[in-house]
């Protein structure tokens, strides 16, 4: 019993002793259908991985490990089942370890395997650490783009860069074969040696260097040295190389530049001055020049306040102010100066923050610009004059610049195209002319030879658009500008020929009228003589027959009238009627030639709307005349009509002094081109017209102090207007 109970107190602190390790101990065997089974498990290490032996004990790998893992823990375990005992490093559940397999053999065969293992998570971020830290070194040490080397003790390099074999021009197995002094210019190579030799002392040291390299092109550089210590014992010096030759060359360069630009300063013909805090501390020569001082004395130490006139002061005090105070870069202003003479000066100043002797200063720049000033107003002077006399001219002038924009418009071409004031300028010539013309696209070939050409170009009857687009007909005179040969622009000459156009065609159509009125007095003549026989022995007849043929003499005797009344009609053309002028209601003339027409338009599958908006709305005129006008519009809207259709017949008061009337159809209509040549003598548009109908109308209301105008659209149809005035008691008198 007591050997016995030694035995358990010897296993229970044996497991005691197990599970106080840091690491953890383990067995595993074998069972009959090849899985291993884990028989024991025990140590601290099972608790950073959140495991427990009830976990692991009686289980396989796969039970608590990753499959991944499982399976390269089995691969292990196979080899020690085989005899070898097996080490490694693993991972799991974030823990590093070291695990070792010792397999216990009895009679030459395995029974089961111990498996120990060590924590060594500590280790491995120590290990990873110290990788992640010379990663770090070497690539400061490789990739740094300034040149970087190690010496040994004796001066010899032990390792250089990229930076460094590229700045010598030599490999670094060439440079490993020398020492630094080879290199160093030999200006240099004393110093550099006793830099050495001081940081062989123990000392960090940065200093300037010149390198010859491979090339023989001279570098220089600063350098940063600093001592190799190893177990308390300098070995080399750890060197980085800074190439400063650019730098160097640079400010080389500002210097000579500032030297420069002293020279320019003191030699410039422009008037310079440096202010700190208003006052004057430098000036230049051109400077006491404008001035009229005889040294600086007299004006270093000055405010340049006190030498401006009054009236600009107090704006120069507030820009100088924004100057100091704000992110404007300079200012620019006009004024006048008050020299030491007293004399006031025009002069431009600009301005502008510097530094100057490591202080807060402001450059000023004078110019006297009183010559210039007089000149603008002697060329203002005359600029007005120019203006005065284009203002002057009856004709529009325009000037444009070299790419067609309107510059200048005098008050004839505003008021010919209806602009106001200033809205032309800047705008394209394009705006004159129809969108897509063919008659601005000629324009500008004309407009480009004359400015290339330099020659003046005619354009006759140009048709141009007022602002509202009504169109107006003109001449316009292209001549080009042109200053000391330079190309400036053109100038347009517009003429305004609306008027003399119409006047021109009514002079045509009145030579026209005359011919044809003398022709047409003949020709009545000669038929109103038979005429006056027949009707004659016609009465005659009646007087001698029996009753039964009085029926058809009275018939004869009505259409001999007519043709009278034609023929009288006819000679409209050829001399003035003597017609009584009355008050005529017009809208009762319209319904009586609707009712006369009314069986035609029937025939001819024509509907007539009427819309009439006045009623009791008199004009004075000859009732017969106007029915004849409506009588040869209606007809010709019906008979535009070939399959029939609608026309409409409105009246309306256009104002107090003015009525509109007007005859719409759905007929054939009219080409745009035509319209203007309706009412022309034998025009027309009908199979066996004579074109005198149209004539006869513009002339009756012409007679009647109206208009008559035509709008048309082919196969729309088309619109005839009349306009006349309205009659009051001061018109009631007899016309001829």
């Amino acid at each position: 019993m007591t050997t016995l109970h030694v035995d358990a107190l010897s296993k229970q602190h044996l497991q005691h002793i197990i599970q106080q390790q840091n690491g953890f101990i383990f067995t595993f065997t074998k069972i009959d259908n090849g899985r291993f089974i884990h028989t024991f498990c025990e140590g601290q290490l099972l608790k950073k991985m959140n495991l427990g032996p009830n976990q692991i004990v009686g289980y396989e790998l796969k039970d608590f490990l990753p499959e991944e893992k499982a399976i390269e823990k089995t691969m292990m375990y196979e080899k020690a089942w085989e005899g070898e005992v097996v080490s490694y490093e693993a991972t799991v559940f974030n823990i590093s370890y070291l695990a070792s397999l010792s397999p216990v053999i009895v009679d030459d065969q395995v029974v089961q395997v111990i498996g120990n293992c060590i924590d060594i998570t500590d280790r491995k971020e120590k290990e990873l650490l110290l990788e992640t830290s010379e990663q770090h070194f070497k690539s400061l040490f490789l990739y740094n783009p300034d040149p970087v080397f190690s010496l040994d003790e004796n001066g010899y390099f032990t390792s250089v860069n990229e930076a460094a074999s590229e700045i010598t021009g030599h490999s670094e197995e060439q440079m490993k074969q020398r020492t630094f002094l080879p290199y160093i210019a030999p200006d240099y190579q004393l110093d550099t040696l006793h830099k050495f030799q001081q940081v062989m002392r123990g000392e960090s040291l940065t200093f300037p260097c010149a390198i010859k390299n491979e090339r023989n092109e001279r570098k220089e550089l600063r350098v940063t040295a600093v001592p190799i210590v190893i177990n308390g014992q300098i070995t080399g010096v750890y060197g980085v190389a800074r190439d400063i030759t650019k730098q160097l060359q640079y400010k080389k360069d500002l210097e000579l530049s500032e030297e420069r630009y002293r020279i320019l300063v003191e030699n410039s013909p422009i008037a310079i001055a440096v202010l700190v805090e208003n006052k004057m501390k430098y000036v230049n020569s051109s400077c006491l020049e404008l001035f009229n001082a005889e040294s600086d004395d007299c004006l270093v130490g000055k405010s340049i306040l006190e030498m401006l006139h009054q009236d600009i002061q107090s704006d120069v005090t507030t820009q100088l102010r924004k100057l100091a105070t704000t992110d404007i870069p300079s200012f620019t202003m006009e004024g006048k100066l008050l020299p030491i003479d007293g004399k006031a000066l025009e002069v431009e100043m600009t301005v502008l923050p510097i530094d100057f002797e490591h202080q807060n200063a402001t450059l000023l720049m004078l110019s006297d610009i009183s010559e210039r000033k007089k000149s603008e107003k002697e060329v203002e002077a005359v600029n007005r004059q120019n203006e005065l006399i284009l203002n002057t001219a009856g004709d529009g002038i325009l000037s444009l610049s070299p790419y067609g924009r309107i510059t200048f418009a005098n008050d004839a071409a505003i008021q010919l195209l209806e602009y106001a004031h200033g809205e032309l300028i800047g705008k394209h010539v394009s705006i004159l002319f129809p969108e897509s013309s063919v008659t601005y696209n000629n324009f500008l070939v004309k407009l480009d030879q004359s400015i290339k050409e330099q020659t003046i170009h005619k354009e006759r009857e140009q048709l141009i658009n007022r602002k509202q687009g009504e169109p107006i007909l003109t001449d316009i005179t292209i001549t080009p500008i042109t200053d000391n040969d330079e190309k400036k622009g053109t100038v347009l000459v517009i003429k305004d020929i609306t008027q003399q156009k119409k006047l021109d065609e009514m002079i045509i159509r009145s030579d026209k009228l005359s011919v044809l009125g003398e022709l047409a007095a003949g020709i009545a003549h000669e038929i109103r003589n038979p005429l006056t026989s027949l009707r004659g022995f016609i009465q005659l007849i009646q007087t001698v027959t029996d009753h039964r043929y009085g029926e058809y003499c009275d018939i004869m005797l009505e259409e001999l009238d007519r043709v009278n009344s034609i023929v009288g009609e006819f000679l409209m053309l050829s001399r003035p009627q003597l017609s009584k002028m009355s008050p005529q209601n017009p809208v009762s003339l319209i319904k009586e030639v609707v009712s006369f027409l009314y069986s035609e338009a029937t025939m001819n599958n024509v509907n007539i709307h009427e819309d009439y908006q006045i009623e009791n709305v008199l004009i004075q005129g000859e009732g017969n005349q106007l029915k004849q006008v409506f009588i040869n519009l209606l007809k010709n809207a019906i008979e535009s009509m070939c399959s029939g259709g609608n026309v409409f017949i409105s009246t309306e008061k256009l104002n107090d002094d003015e009525l509109r009337i007007c005859f719409q159809d759905e007929g054939c209509g009219i080409e745009e081109e035509r319209l203007s040549t309706l009412g022309q003598p034998f025009y027309t548009t009908k199979e066996r017209g004579t074109g005198l109908g149209l004539m006869i109308c513009y002339k009756i209301i012409e007679n009647h102090r109206g208009k008559i105008s035509f709008k048309s659209k082919v196969d729309v149809g088309t619109i005839a207007e009349i306009i006349l005035p309205v009659w009051n008691d001061q018109d009631d008198e007899t016309r001829v």
